[in-house]
């Protein structure tokens, strides 16, 4: 009988051979690996049989602001330096690190090769800190872009408004510049308060059905996964919104497992999820009263689609009373037909919408500058990135 593919048996492993690979990083980072999900076709985590040898270390020091992964430690002695703090390891234990979790890396300190099964997600979008080397890592699908965290820190968080450039589209709605749409931001600009909430819209898998055609902003999931993590640290709420179509064969009916949110911007337990058929999440009357509840003043809004329900959304709180920002490289959405049936070019209407938005009073906004805002309020935790990506272990 032919072993199914499904099925890597004990001694196909040991027939295996490891590829040995060095951290771009970290030349002290040698380790064996074997890919056991790769050999049975697994796409979406990586599943690794990861051999150490003594004096070496499995990564460089390392965080993911959207990917989870996991070590369990097979056979051999060595230590896991977690947030800092250095834990003894050996055979039978096991490290889980979540998505936006604490900085981590292991070295082999016995005399025996140090042997951990270990596993991570491979998600489209993930974004991975290295303290120790003050970079972090931007990955989208198979693209890779590492920077130096000063860059970030001083050349994409400027200290006000006024620093920030304004970089028009094209007459075609293409993207001029290096960034990829135009933000003017307007005088009255975001001032985040300590009862400032994120409401991330309609972030479904769903809205990556191909009916949906040519999309803006790529760095969308990235930008909002980043706003998230800064939330989080600053112990500032979050809020979800989730569209449930009335269409039948919508890949965002109910029916469909296109309603989930997308794992990149999950929702961590304790962050409401709130369900609409409308543009505007007002309509239900649960996320008024929860914003009532928590004493909410200023709301804050990225996600699908900013023509859409962003902007009903993001309208009808400037409507009720709030202080409204829409953080602009943090939302997208699709080319539109006009009703001459001219085909807008995703990025027009994207840039379209955040003028629109703006010359209603709302502030438009970046994600560098909301996390620099987060970083000025001060005692509430420390809403900067804590630099991390482990390119070689589990993804």
């Amino acid at each position: 009988m032919n072993t199914p593919r499904e099925l890597l048996t004990a001694a196909a492993i040991d027939a295996m051979v490891g590829q040995q690979r060095t951290h771009s990083l970290n030349p002290n980072a040698v380790r064996e690996i074997k890919s056991l999900g790769d050999a049975v076709g697994l796409t979406q985590i990586g599943v690794h049989m990861v051999t150490i040898m003594p004096g070496r270390d499995s990564t460089e020091y390392h965080r993911h602001l959207c990917e989870e992964e996991f070590v369990y430690v097979l056979s051999g002695h060595g230590e896991a330096l977690i947030d800092g703090t250095s834990h003894a390891v050996a055979g039978g234990d096991f490290l889980g690190f979540p998505r936006g979790g604490v900085a981590h890396g292991m070295t082999n300190t016995g005399d025996a090769p140090l042997v951990c099964l270990v596993a991570g997600q491979r998600l489209e979008q993930d974004a991975c800190d290295y303290p120790r080397r003050s970079k972090r890592l931007y990955i989208r699908g198979g693209e890779e872009n590492l920077v130096d965290m000063d860059q970030i820190t001083q050349q994409h968080l400027p200290s006000s408004p006024a620093d920030m450039p304004i970089h028009p589209g094209s007459p075609s709605g293409e993207p001029t510049g290096d960034h990829p749409v135009a933000y003017n931001l307007n005088a009255d600009t975001m001032r985040m308060r300590p009862a400032s909430a994120l409401v991330v819209v309609d972030m479904q898998t769903g809205l990556d059905d191909p009916q949906y055609g040519q999309r803006s902003n790529p760095q969308c999931e990235e930008n909002i996964a980043l706003l998230i993590d800064a939330w989080r640290r600053a112990s500032l709420p979050i809020l979800y919104t989730r569209h449930l179509s009335l269409r039948p064969n919508s890949p965002l009916c109910s029916a469909s497992p296109g309603v989930h949110i997308k794992a990149c911007v999950w929702p961590a337990d304790g962050e409401p999820v709130f369900d609409k058929s409308t543009n505007s999440v007002f309509k239900n009357i649960s996320f008024g009263q929860a914003l009532e509840a928590r004493g909410t003043s200023e709301l804050v809004f990225v996600g699908m689609t900013t023509d859409a329900c962003v902007t009903a959304s993001a309208r009808e709180a400037k409507d009720l009373g709030y202080s409204v920002s829409v953080i602009g490289d943090a939302c997208a959405t699709f080319a539109r037909p006009g009703p001459d049936g001219t085909l807008h070019a995703a990025d027009a209407v994207h840039n379209v919408s955040l003028a629109a938005l703006g010359a209603s009073g709302i502030s438009i906004s970046v994600t560098a500058y909301a996390i620099q805002c987060l970083c000025r309020l001060g005692g509430r935790g420390d809403a900067s990135p804590k630099h991390g990506r482990n390119t070689g272990m589990a993804s």
